[in-house]
């Protein structure tokens, strides 16, 4: 049996794709190549747009909020959370 090799692949870094798509659109807009359509260029903006979006939609928030625990909810302060342990959250 002959052994196979496994490939990893990098995590895509999410920002920087976004960026390159976007200056494929900037570049799409601003220089309109002569070799396609006004259809065409229209066509592969949105495309690229909605690649955007799907990426986007995709990616968890970096802004993501701790859920509330309920002596939060209640009044007690982060401090006083600590005392009870996080069992309590």
């Amino acid at each position: 049996m002959q052994s196979q090799e496994i490939y990893e692949v990098p995590a895509l870094d999410v920002d920087k794709a976004i960026r390159v798509v976007q200056e494929y659109v900037r570049e799409l807009e601003e220089q309109k190549p002569e070799e396609l359509t006004e259809k065409q260029v229209t066509a592969l903006t949105k495309s690229a747009e909605g690649l955007i979006s799907s990426i986007q939609s995709e990616t968890p928030s970096k802004s993501v909020k701790p859920k509330p625990s309920f002596l939060g909810d209640i009044g007690f302060s982060s401090e006083t959370e600590g005392i009870f342990g996080a069992g309590y959250r």
